[in-house]
């Protein structure tokens, strides 16, 4: 795991080095082989209702709300197409999507305040591993340690 972490410290100053942004304000990434490729940009507000899946917007609709654990320690806040991330008593307020849905069991990443994206890359933002009950009532934190349950408050 150590190795791992390591290999990706040292390879991101060389990824982030590949990015380049035109006159017209385009952003490409350019290859070892001398192309380029435009990389997608996501507004910060911007939702496309055309790439939301019927059952993104279920989860979308039950996530409305606070929830938070039971230390309080995490706590998100989701309002529309906003979400607001509360750890250790700091706060994140970002527009998110919901990626990766496992139809079945409800699992899911939730992906806030991402700018760009190329392929499964993505620069800015952050990545939250969740899973909703089937009853909706409790919302499983995967991205932790260990696991948190959190429960809707509001």
């Amino acid at each position: 795991m150590k190795r791992l972490f390591l290999l990706l410290l040292t390879s991101l100053p060389l990824l982030a080095s590949q990015y380049a942004t035109l006159k017209d304000g385009t952003k490409i990434i350019l290859k070892d082989d001398g192309t380029w490729e435009k990389v997608e940009i996501i507004p910060e507000n911007a939702v496309d209702a055309t790439k939301v899946s019927p059952l993104a917007e279920k989860i979308i609709k039950a996530l409305q709300g606070k929830w938070s654990s039971k230390d309080g320690k995490i706590a998100y806040c989701f309002q529309g197409n906003r979400v607001t991330f509360t750890k250790d008593g700091k706060s994140k307020t970002e527009s998110f999507k919901i990626e990766n849905i496992e139809p079945d069991t409800l699992r899911f990443h939730l992906n806030a305040g991402e700018t760009t994206k190329m392929g499964f890359f993505s620069v800015g933002g952050f990545t939250r591993y969740l899973k909703l009950s089937k009853d909706h009532a409790t919302l499983l934190d995967r991205s932790e340690t260990f696991p948190v349950t959190l429960h809707k408050v509001q």
